[in-house]
């Protein structure tokens, strides 16, 4: 579903790792990505994980308070939040995409 959609100023905003998460998106061509970063040395994760509240308060530190999120996809309930803050939020369960707001 998503290469099919996929735009040129795309931001994935994830709960997931940074030292995996980040190779992946270079690989397929996604330049922005917020998510939780974690020190492999110590095993402990840096800051906040970015999952629920912490997805708004990260994306709106980086482009304003103001700034528009047009579309959000979401796939679990740590999504909510940045669902409710789009203009249009969808989660996605396997194949299956469905209007969350």
């Amino acid at each position: 579903y998503y290469h099919t959609n996929r735009k040129d100023d795309d931001v994935i905003i994830s709960a997931s790792l940074d030292f995996y998460l980040l190779p992946l998106c270079k690989e397929i061509g996604i330049n922005t990505v917020i998510c939780t970063e974690y020190d492999i040395k110590n095993g402990k994760i840096i800051n906040e994980n970015c999952k629920n509240e912490e997805k708004v308060k990260r994306f709106e530190a980086k482009y304003g308070k103001d700034a528009v999120i047009e579309n959000a996809y979401g796939d679990s309930k740590g999504d909510y939040e940045l669902l409710n803050r789009a203009e249009k939020g969808f989660m996605i369960k396997g194949e299956e995409v469905t209007v969350f707001k």
